[in-house]
């Protein structure tokens, strides 16, 4: 199922300038954990899924989880990492 708003991570510096599209902005003090796809920068899937653990429900950080681990986008210790970095 699609998110019903698109979502931006960005330096807590950085303001909305596109009123005409609807997304949701998270302001960030750490954006370290991004990559780039395709030379957009993203958020790693380790970070995504930490995110979700905050501010998803259980269900879907339990699906998402299991997906990225069955799948091998990701480790646990990989994400035992990002939260302790996350963490800091």
């Amino acid at each position: 199922m699609p998110p019903e708003r698109i979502e931006v991570s960005v330096e807590r510096s950085v303001r909305r300038s596109r009123p005409a599209i609807d997304f949701t902005i998270h302001r960030s003090r750490d954006l370290s954990g991004t990559t780039q796809r395709k030379g957009i920068p993203v958020t790693s899937c380790a970070r995504t899924l930490v995110d979700l653990a905050a501010t998803g429900t259980d269900a879907q950080l339990t699906e998402a989880l299991d997906n990225a681990l069955s799948k091998r986008i990701v480790t646990v210790a990989a994400l035992r990492a990002e939260i302790r970095r996350l963490s800091k």
